[in-house]
């Protein structure tokens, strides 16, 4: 029983460790550059400042971060599969195939 509760725990600590990098490296990218542009229109007087987001930003954060996702669940997952026992030969045939 303890060792189940000690690997469930290990695979806690790793799962939120995944989580956390993962979520670090999409918050790592370039969300808001520095170098905003003037947009002249009708609309704004004296201009307007945007700040441009590459399009690549929200797909890449949003496949890092599933990917983090799915790697936690695999890791959570992995101390509940059963391994089936092996199969043990009859121990009164000794390994001998029976008569028919």
């Amino acid at each position: 029983m303890v060792r189940f509760v000690a690997v469930r725990l290990a695979a806690t600590a790793t799962a939120v460790l995944i989580l956390s990098a993962a979520f670090i490296g999409a918050r790592a990218l370039p969300w808001y550059p520095q170098a905003p542009y003037v947009v002249r229109d009708a609309m704004c007087v004296g201009g307007c400042y945007h700040y441009a987001r590459p399009a690549w930003v929200l797909p890449s954060a949003l496949v890092i971060g599933l990917v983090g996702l799915a790697a936690a669940a695999a890791v959570l997952a992995a101390p509940r599969r059963r391994l089936t026992p092996p199969q043990q030969p009859n121990a009164l045939l000794n390994g001998r195939t029976p008569l028919p």
